[in-house]
């Protein structure tokens, strides 16, 4: 079975890819959502971060 160009070149980059990275980036996934901007709102404010529900004074 021939395969296309383009299905050659995706399998020979997925197989240049270690596990070990793979579950490297998986494991650094979260800790990219420390570094998002927190939404301006005032110190009682009762906002939203990530499906949680917080007051702005418990963000901070």
């Amino acid at each position: 079975m021939d395969r296309s160009p383009i299905e050659r070149r995706v399998m020979s980059f997925f197989k240049k890819i270690s596990r070990r990275g793979v579950v490297q980036a998986l494991v650094a996934l979260p800790a990219l959502s420390l570094f998002r901007k927190l939404p301006d709102a005032a110190a009682d404010e009762i906002v939203e971060v990530n499906g949680w529900i917080l007051k702005r004074s418990d963000l901070a």
